[in-house]
């Protein structure tokens, strides 16, 4: 019984547009006058228990950091940077866009705002040279899925602070790698999707463009590097790794662009 009532509460308010935690939090409050359960001062305090978690802070710091650098200036430079690795070569956009995903994916730790960052600048310049609009979103938003799971992840914040003895640090060590290899099929793909659609475009910078660029994208690179070995090595927890990126963000921000 209790169950087909937690269902129906659940399409129920679904059906209204109401946002996913807010639904749940309905069918609890269902669920307990239902079961004549109800109690103020319970439901009080499981939620500020359930905010009152450590390891959660670091999300704000990591998405405040993630923002700074972004409305910095960092989303041109990192892509400038992949196009100085990779955009010599044909589709070398598409490619940018891809190593962009990676680097963005170790600074924000989101997909929603991964995406916002690099569509913004992105999308006009691949359609500029001719990309198929499809095509340019499609690459784009296939990167952004790297946000999740490259550290420092949110995700993964969330999934060490709820399930008792799982290592935030350990997730982030474990997601490393595979995001990496993602962004490595995703340009296997692209590869191929150069050759059908006969991309041709190609990217060329002078001495004193290569210079900067890379002088421009070094704090961007510190930045992942830094955090996770000293997150590796014992240097700061996850959520002190947090606060050191919000306080390198705005020090950068301030001081190198």
């Amino acid at each position: 019984m209790e169950l087909f009532l937690f269902l129906g509460s659940l399409f129920f308010f679904l059906s209204f547009g109401i946002p996913i935690c807010m639904v749940l939090l309905l069918c609890a409050l269902v669920l307990m006058f239902h079961a004549d359960m109800w109690d103020p001062m319970f439901i009080a305090s499981s939620m500020l228990d359930g905010a009152n978690n450590y390891p959660l802070m670091a999300i704000p710091f990591f998405v405040f950091a993630g923002e700074i650098m972004a409305a910095g200036g960092l989303s041109k430079r990192v892509v400038q940077f992949a196009q100085l690795l990779i955009g010599g070569v044909r589709g070398g956009l598409g490619y940018a866009a891809i190593v962009s995903s990676i680097i963005f994916a170790g600074l924000m730790g989101s997909s929603v705002g991964e995406a916002a960052a690099l569509g913004g600048l992105l999308l006009p310049m691949m359609k500029q040279v001719g990309y198929k609009p499809g095509r340019a979103g499609a690459i784009i938003a296939s990167g952004a899925i790297l946000g999740p799971i490259i550290p420092p992840s949110t995700n993964m914040i969330i999934l060490g602070s709820c399930v008792s003895g799982l290592s935030i640090t350990k997730l982030f060590m474990i997601g490393l790698f595979p995001g990496i290899f993602i962004g490595l099929a995703l340009m296997t793909l692209w590869f191929f999707i150069v050759r059908i659609d006969g991309y041709k475009e190609t990217i060329h910078f002078t001495r004193e463009e290569k210079i900067r660029i890379l002088k421009d994208a070094t704090p961007a690179f510190l930045m992942p590097v830094l955090l996770l070995g000293g997150i590796r090595f014992g240097i700061f927890t996850p959520t002190e790794g947090g606060a050191f990126a919000a306080v390198y963000a705005i020090v950068v921000c301030l001081f190198w662009y």
